[in-house]
């Protein structure tokens, strides 16, 4: 729908401005407003952002989130275990759902970008017990 819309606008635009590159930019800058208005709240899909907040809400689950993405290994391996984290402490087998303060189907819970929460969290002051010790 999207689409759409962005290509009826760059129709009009096209056609009310003989100046090429005017035309140009404003087409640049309603795509731009277009993809930020596609993101949610940095997060690239409604999915990741609601299940960053879910994590960022408890201080046991931040903790983790927070363990995970500054310990050792690369995002992938990271967000990987930040999945199986979520999966072994939340997934309802009886319904086939994920319980967390919000519900998740498996299609809703595939759509989670976890190497992206992983990267939001990332902190270079973050420091956990055993290196204050």
């Amino acid at each position: 729908m999207k689409s759409c819309t962005l290509y009826k606008i760059r129709e009009t635009v096209n056609t009310l401005s003989t100046d090429t590159e005017a035309t140009q930019k404003a087409v640049n800058e309603i795509e731009d407003a277009i993809q930020k208005d596609a993101e949610y709240n940095g997060y690239s899909n409604y999915e990741t952002w609601l299940m960053s907040l879910n994590l960022d809400n408890d201080q046991y689950l931040n903790e983790r989130v927070m363990e995970i993405a500054n310990g050792c290994g690369d995002t992938y391996d990271k967000a990987q275990e930040l999945k199986e984290f979520i999966e072994s402490e939340f997934y309802v087998e009886e319904y086939g759902i994920y319980k967390i303060s919000d519900i998740w189907t498996e299609r809703d819970f595939q759509e989670i970008d976890f190497a992206e929460i992983i990267e939001s969290h990332l902190d270079e002051s973050y420091a956990t017990e055993e290196d204050e010790d």
